[in-house]
């Protein structure tokens, strides 16, 4: 997390999308610390993982995105 003395930089929870070569991005969870454990995941196929910052001023740019087969 980030503190900062200005309340609008403190970051509240991180938004998790997903999305398919093919697909859309869609959010599939959010976390209030820098790890979450994601259940029910496709497997056998690339999928793609991005995180993003929210707070009182809104949510972030997304961040670099990982891939992972599972």
């Amino acid at each position: 997390m980030i503190y900062v003395i200005d309340y609008l930089i403190y970051i509240i929870n991180y938004p998790i999308e997903k999305r398919t070569q093919e697909g859309d991005w869609e959010e599939v969870g959010s976390a209030v610390e820098t790890k979450k454990d994601l259940v029910d995941q496709p497997r056998g196929l690339p999928i793609y993982y991005r995180v993003a910052g929210f707070n009182k001023a809104g949510k972030s740019a997304p961040s670099n995105t990982v891939e992972a087969t599972l």
